[in-house]
């Protein structure tokens, strides 16, 4: 039976990777504040009147102010050219805006990024923090800090990072979940659709607050209309399920035709299922598979589990049980346990026939030594998977033949021996296997 990944709880990570997120408060002990904050939640946040007039709050202390910029932030420059030029005069919203060039266009290099960026948020440009927030790896403290500062002066981003690093207790003592689920609110409320998504799966959870359904279904709508690919999956499901809203299928479909355009795994896997199944579209075997790929390739454990029951099954030409194995296998690394189960219980059926013997014992032994020389599940073992590989040659496969000439000529499992790799490839060649015969004609 096909699989859809369960509906919560979702392992997310917003806008930054993990080792950009940052610390926040403890929820077992409240210190004081350093002089010129206050406590905001479990956070220290800087008391912006109690600097002087010539001086900024960032970061909990005062230090002396920066130039004014020298245009209106409001006025975003059109170009990296412009936008250098305008950096360079220190007008921070410029500087700002090359980091955001540079991370839209997949440039490789953060070092002009990071560059900017600091000087941008030295500046006092609050969206210039938090995107150096989201660069910086160097001290989950600092990034927490800089999303602080973020959120205080309106950049919705800010809060829904901070909320995460409150939510997971990256750096922290603890974990404030409470606290979380306001910033992720207040990152919605801004705009922020991946807050949006967070608060959904806290609402839904009950985490952090009372359990409100109602809630937790606006908060996915309104991060999938905002563009957050994760937020249409668990939209879609919700539509799915009849869950807090009424049960609508082709809304689903589409739902989860956003997320899989948005490159969520899940919402590729969601709507295969439903494309093999006829659920809410049209029945499309070929397409369902081609989602399921797309899913895996995203490391959607379900994703794969659902390929490789639909290649046993024989959905897919040009495919094997080993092939099979693999995405199982891929998927149980994936903590799923469906695909854990289903790896043990083929790798089983495997030995059974190859041993014992049957009318597939050729090709049985050869996706068994394939598996084996993989440590796929199984012991990784070389030698052994030279003597299943022989068991296949024998049995008239010629892939078995192939692939112990193949070990053979490399010397591995058994000792390198050409002649008995030549006599492998001819071996193979006569059982009209082409790569044996291209490797025979070389030797």
């Amino acid at each position: 039976m096909l699989r859809e990944a369960a509906l919560l709880p979702f392992l997310l990570f917003p806008l930054a990777s993990v080792a950009a997120l940052g610390c926040g408060g403890s929820t077992t002990r409240e210190v004081a504040c350093p002089q010129g904050s206050h406590r905001d939640g479990s956070l220290c946040v800087a008391d912006v009147a109690a600097c002087p007039e010539a001086a900024s709050s960032k970061g909990g202390a005062c230090k002396p102010g920066a130039d004014p910029p020298t245009g209106p932030a409001s006025s975003p420059c059109r170009d990296l050219a412009e936008c250098r030029a305008g950096c360079a005069k220190d007008h921070v919203a410029s500087c700002t805006r090359i980091g955001a060039l540079l991370h839209d266009a997949g440039d490789a290099s953060e070092d002009e990024r990071r560059r900017v960026l600091t000087r941008a948020c030295d500046g006092e440009d609050p969206e210039g923090c938090f995107r150096l927030g989201l660069l910086d790896d160097t001290s989950d403290e600092r990034s927490t800090e800089l999303f602080a500062y973020a959120c205080e002066r309106g950049v919705a981003g800010g809060c829904t990072e901070l909320g995460f690093s409150l939510e997971v207790g990256r750096g922290t003592p603890g974990v404030d979940l409470p606290r979380a689920r306001e910033l992720y609110q207040r990152g919605c409320d801004g705009g922020h659709a991946v807050g949006c998504t967070n608060l959904g799966v806290l609402q839904a959870g009950g985490e952090g607050g009372a359990r409100d359904i109602p809630g937790a279904v606006r908060s996915f709508r309104k991060g999938c209309e905002g563009g957050h690919a994760r937020g249409c999956t668990s939209w879609g499901r919700r539509l799915a399920n009849g869950d807090g809203v009424p049960k609508d299928e082709p809304a689903a479909v589409e739902a989860f035709r956003r997320a899989c355009d948005g490159d969520d795994g899940d919402g590729c896997n969601d709507l295969g299922v439903r494309a093999m199944e006829g659920r809410g579209t049209t029945k499309d075997v070929a397409l369902a598979l081609h989602l399921f790929d797309r899913a895996c390739q995203r490391e959607s454990a379900v994703g794969c589990l659902n390929l490789g029951r639909s290649w046993l099954d024989g959905r897919q030409p040009g495919v094997n049980e080993a092939n099979a194995i693999e995405l199982f296998y891929e998927s149980c690394t994936l903590a799923n346990e469906d695909a854990c189960d289903e790896l043990s219980r083929t790798v089983a059926r495997l030995r059974a026939v190859c041993e014992k013997g049957g009318p597939n014992r050729g090709s049985d032994c050869l996706n068994l030594g394939w598996v084996v020389e993989r440590g796929l599940g199984v012991e990784h073992d070389v030698e052994r998977a030279v003597a299943l590989y022989k068991k296949a040659c024998g049995a008239g496969v010629g892939q078995g033949c192939f692939n112990l000439g193949v070990m053979q000529a490399e010397g591995r499992g058994t000792v390198r021996e050409e002649k008995a790799a030549r006599a492998s490839f001819e071996k193979g060649c006569k059982l009209d296997h082409a790569p044996a015969c291209a490797r025979a004609e070389r030797r």
